[in-house]
């Protein structure tokens, strides 16, 4: 009887083997690249999620007032992940524009609703990135 490795070398150099491998390979290669970035996105909206749970860990923290919100602001703004996927760059792009046009709001003593609403918005759609993402495929 042969051993193992030479069955193997005899059946790998027969055609009838060799094209339906490659089927499989041809077929398979796309998933493989599809999971991995999906992979990487993964693991870096997890990133972000970190950090803004670490920036709102600190905020939550200090004593409430425009300063808080400034350091909590500049936090955010130091966030950089150029893997995350882009509408999660953009909804954190958002939520930040929102939050400082509202510390612009009540520094000049103005109705700060509209960004709050804004915010609001920009939040719910990083949670809704997020939870996507979360959910294994």
């Amino acid at each position: 009887m042969q051993p193992w490795y030479q069955r193997f070398d005899t059946l790998a150099r027969k055609k009838s083997v060799q094209i339906p491998l490659a089927i499989i390979a041809a077929v398979s290669f796309p998933l493989v690249i599809r999971g991995w970035i999906y992979a990487v996105r993964q693991s870096n909206t997890w990133d972000v999620q970190r950090k803004m749970n670490a920036a709102l860990n600190e905020f939550q923290k200090e004593p409430f007032g425009l300063r808080s919100k400034e350091k909590y602001v500049a936090r955010l703004k130091a966030i950089d992940n150029p893997y995350a996927p882009d509408d999660l760059k953009r909804a954190l792009a958002d939520y930040i524009s929102a939050f400082e046009g509202s510390i612009e709001a009540m520094k000049a003593g103005v109705d700060a609703q509209p960004f709050e609403y804004r915010k609001g918005e920009a939040e719910q759609r990083i949670l809704d990135i997020e939870k996507r993402y979360r959910e294994y495929r």
